[in-house]
Parts: C-alpha cells; structure tokens; sequence
C-alpha cells in the first residue's frame, strides 16, 4: 500500500521515490517564542524509509526501519534521534531534502544517539560494511 500523497512534493533519489511535506513542528507550542518552528518529514513509498528533521537544528529523528549504519535502530525502541549536519536555517528546497536523504543512507564511521532533550546518548561505531 502506497501513502497519502496529498499536499505532498514528490522526489527521485536513485530511481527511489520519496514524498516529503513541511509543516510547523508539533512540539512548537512547547518551547517559547517558537511559532516558526517548521519540520520535513520524508518518507519513501515502500514507507521503510522515513525521517523527521526540524529546519536548523543538528539532529533527525528516524522513525523507520532504514538508517545506515542499521545498528542504531537495533539500541532503540521506537523512534531514534541522532546528530546531523545542519542542512537548512531558512526553508527547505528539493536540493536539501535529497541531501538529508543521502546522509541518511550513506555509511558512516559512527552515529551519535540523541535522547529527547538532545542530549548525547551514546556514540555508535559501525562495524556495517556497505
């Protein structure tokens, strides 16, 4: 089954199709002065694939089953927050979306996990090959 593709933009990374839609953040009206606080989530269409990132921060949070290296989801239940670069701070652009996307499935030598706060977890060294 496919996912809802209204008020979605549609994009191709290496013939792999991934929808994505930018919306205020939902945990905005938690933090003070926030009301512009904006989120992408992207998604592929097989829905293995998916991902929250909040514009300018320098953390994502996975919320699907494909991540490199896959360790990381194996340390945690549920949805899992690493750090990242910090890709926008203005607005999110095609260009940016497809740059978070191959970050996210490129291998790298290690992933720090975030816990809700952001605050360091743990530092994870991939022994994933690929």
């Amino acid at each position: 089954m496919g996912i809802a593709q209204k008020g979605k933009r549609r994009i191709i990374v290496d013939d792999r199709i991934y929808y994505w839609n930018v919306r205020f953040d939902e945990y905005a009206p938690l933090i003070e002065n926030a009301k512009d606080i904006r989120s992408a989530s992207i998604v592929a269409d097989d829905r293995k694939f998916a991902v929250e990132y909040v514009l300018g921060s320098s953390y994502i949070t996975i919320t699907g089953k494909e991540f490199k290296p896959p360790e990381i989801l194996l340390k945690q239940v549920g949805h899992t927050r690493v750090r990242c670069p910090v890709w926008a701070t203005n607005s999110f652009t095609p260009t940016t979306i497809e740059a978070i996307i191959r970050w996210c499935l490129s291998s790298k030598e290690s992933v720090t996990l975030l816990d809700w706060r952001g605050d360091e977890q743990t530092i994870i060294t991939s022994t994933f090959k690929g």
